[in-house]
């Protein structure tokens, strides 16, 4: 059995004493190097030019001393194992040198506790080391956890006015498709600017699903069921030079979280896999169930259930992987992704209260850890349905309380067409003066959830204050998962998330009065 190998900087101003040292060292199991100095810069020199494992230091030299050598290691923020070795030191000495630093002192003429005091502080060291390295971790991923989201917070404003431009440009292009005859050379022209603007729409919702803004039906899901249902599929996704494997666990534990969002993480993590291996390889996804007993700033400690996906791929640096989640980042040639993939990812996860990693080696692959937490009950989702019912026309009084004034004049046109009152504000502060006085002709209030002065739910609460039958119907660009405050709860009530086509504004106004809304509770 090798020797373990040790690197040791005597200082000590007599040869004698430092090769008797570096002999009982070496008689107890060390493979020994060491370098003798006996001055402070001999010794700065070989602290910043060599990596040492332990310092062994006479007490006094004629030049230098431990106090002064103890002094230059603080100085120079090393963490190594500092050991008086003395011929001759006193008690309080010893004490004052083991409080400013040192990690223990021997005797010269006695060094039976030598060995027992190296393996004990290069032990206490390595921990510290160790220690250390997991604390750096954590303050980064912390770090790239608060830069991820003041990013989201950006992309999701970014998002808010960009869908308000959307919608208005899909309700002028539907008004004017419901002008036009079915054979207009035109209709075509508006049927690709309604597409296009809807395609863009899917852009903002992946921004505001990396801010963790967008929409989510979340459900109790089996991600074992739901990998094999997805096999077929996944099998086609990667092509016939990747090898794929799946490894479900029929005991897993189930997650609560939005089914089809949780189906488009794990095409992305596989899209992402096949494209690092443009020559083929092997893609492996596994599942597990996991507790976690430490808690970090980033996850809380208990039940998880983990998916892991690993591809032998091409890797990636360090570098890259920390920006691996950040919105339109990507490594792929132009033209082969938006860079919001693995974003997406990352706010999908986080919105379902996990977490999302990434570990890779240039040359060795990359492996992707999602945790979720487990879900302890069968919770079905309750959602709003705000597709069009059958008949759209009304003769109801509403409010429309929209910040965004184009947005709220091609709202107004939608429901005045079909036969609606309409009185409309831009905050709420206006809409209170607005309607002062016909509050009980009001059978809905359509209000924006942000807005200046006062916002849609406290708008809701001070008109139901005085009209309890008024239903609530919430619409915002921000957010797909908006719950009212607790007392609007109780009442109807329906969210709506921009942008929208006018026939999908008229139809949830529809449902809303006609009591048809499956409602959230």
């Amino acid at each position: 059995m090798s020797n373990t190998p040790l690197r040791v900087l005597i200082v000590d101003d007599s040869a004698d004493d430092a090769e008797f040292l570096t002999d009982e060292l070496q008689e107890g199991g060390y493979d020994t190097f060491s370098r003798r100095v006996d001055e402070r810069e001999p010794m700065a020199l070989a602290l910043r030019g060599e990596p040492w494992d332990l310092i062994l230091c006479d007490h006094r030299m004629p030049r230098f001393s431990a106090p002064d050598a103890l002094e230059l290691l603080l100085e120079l923020d090393l963490d190594l194992p500092f050991i008086v070795v003395s011929g001759a030191i006193g008690e309080s000495v010893a004490v004052d040198m083991m409080r400013a630093g040192a990690h223990d002192y021997i005797l010269k003429d006695n060094l039976t506790r030598l060995l027992a005091a190296v393996d004990r502080e290069l032990r206490a060291a390595r921990a510290r080391r160790e220690a250390r390295a997991e604390r750096e971790l954590i303050e980064a991923q912390l770090r790239q956890s608060q830069k991820l989201e003041g990013i989201g917070l950006l992309a999701g404003g970014v998002a808010h006015d960009f869908n308000n431009h959307l919608m208005v440009i899909m309700s002028l292009a539907d008004f004017l498709r419901e002008d036009i005859s079915q054979d207009s050379p035109l209709r075509e022209d508006i049927d690709d600017i309604v597409a296009t603007t809807q395609r863009a729409a899917e852009l903002t919702q992946q921004l505001l699903a990396f801010s963790r803004r967008r929409a989510a039906n979340p459900s109790t899901v089996d991600i074992s069921a739901m990998l094999l249902e997805l096999h077929k599929m996944l099998r086609r996704l990667m092509g016939t030079d990747i090898e794929l494997s799946l490894m479900p666990d029929s005991d897993l534990w189930p997650v609560h979280i939005d089914r089809a969002q949780l189906q488009q993480v794990i095409l992305n993590l596989m899209v992402n896999a096949r494209d690092a291996m443009p020559d083929g390889g092997k893609l492996a996804i596994a599942l597990e169930n996991r507790n976690i007993a430490v808690a970090t700033p980033l996850q809380r400690p208990g039940d998880y259930i983990a998916i892991t996906v690993s591809d032998t791929g091409e890797g990636m640096t360090q570098e890259t992987a920390a920006r691996i989640f950040e919105p339109f980042f990507t490594t792929k040639d132009p033209g082969r992704g938006t860079g919001l993939g693995l974003a997406t990812c990352y706010g999908i996860i986080s919105q379902a209260g996990g977490v999302i990693n990434v570990d890779s080696v240039v040359g060795s692959g990359t492996t992707f850890t999602v945790l979720l937490p487990r879900c302890e009950e069968d919770e079905a989702p309750l959602t709003t349905d705000a597709r069009q019912p059958l008949e759209l026309n009304g003769d109801e009084t509403v409010l429309l309380v929209e910040d965004d004034a184009l947005v709220r004049q091609v709202a107004v046109r939608a429901l005045e067409q079909r036969g609606y009152t309409v009185i409309s504000a831009g905050d709420g502060e206006e809409a209170l003066r607005g309607c002062a006085g016909r509050e009980q002709d009001l059978g809905a209030l359509i209000t924006d959830v942000v807005m200046p002065r006062l916002g849609g739910a406290e708008l809701a609460q001070r008109l139901q204050s005085l009209n309890a039958a008024i239903k609530v119907l919430f619409i915002s660009g921000y957010s797909g998962s908006y719950e009212p405050p607790e007392e609007l709860r109780a009442g109807p009530w329906a969210f709506l998330q921009k942008p929208f086509l006018p026939v999908d504004l008229v139809g949830a106004v529809r449902q809303l009065l006609d009591d048809t809304v499956k409602w959230r509770r």
